[in-house]
Order: C-alpha cells, then sequence, then structure tokens
C-alpha cells in the first residue's frame, strides 16, 4: 500500500488540504450537474401546469355558454 496510516493518507506529505478540497468541490460540482436539471425539470412542470389550469376553463366555459 502507498500509505502506511490514515493519517498519512490524509495529509499527504502536506499536499492533503489542497487534494482533498480538490475532490470536495469536483463532488460538489457533479451534485449540481445532477440537481439542477432535476429542480429546472420540476419547475417547468409546476409552470406548465399553472398554464393548463388557467387556460382550460376559458377553453371549457364557452361551451358552458352555448348549452
Amino acid at each position: 500500500m502507498y500509505f502506511d496510516s490514515l493519517h498519512a493518507l490524509l495529509t499527504m506529505d502536506g499536499h492533503g488540504v489542497y487534494v482533498w478540497v480538490v475532490y470536495l468541490v469536483a463532488l460538489a460540482i457533479i451534485a449540481l450537474l445532477v440537481v439542477a436539471p432535476v429542480r429546472r425539470r420540476k419547475q417547468v412542470l409546476q409552470q406548465l401546469a399553472a398554464e393548463l389550469n388557467r387556460v382550460q376553463p376559458a377553453v371549457v366555459s364557452p361551451s358552458a355558454k352555448e348549452l
């Protein structure tokens, strides 16, 4: 094994801070790339549902008046 202990793995001869920060930044970016489209899809579906609810009564009401 390259590292003798967990402490040596975490410190990496003084470079551990930089390495682990880069890993955290990369994981945060990957998480955003996964979460952002899901949130956007939910937002678009809510907007479409609101628009459908707004337009649909206008389509139904003229036919109700004709009867």
